[in-house]
């Protein structure tokens, strides 16, 4: 009865290793889905910044001529 019941156990056990290494994978999967998204969209206010800035130069020559 000991040896099944260690048995049943270390199996219980390693189906909530098994989970749990599951669950922090996907977390970590996720964190860097995030991290890449907010880098592109950093870029993409940046490059858009500077377009703006851009014409914003351009109306200035523009009003001075």
């Amino acid at each position: 009865m000991i040896k099944s019941f260690a048995a049943k156990n270390n199996d219980m056990m390693f189906v909530l290793y098994v989970c749990s290494l599951s669950k922090s994978i996907i977390a970590l999967h996720s964190l860097i889905n995030n991290k890449l998204a907010n880098r592109e969209a950093e870029q993409a206010n940046k490059t858009k910044g500077e377009e703006t800035k851009k014409d914003t130069v351009a109306a200035e020559v523009a009003e001075k001529k």
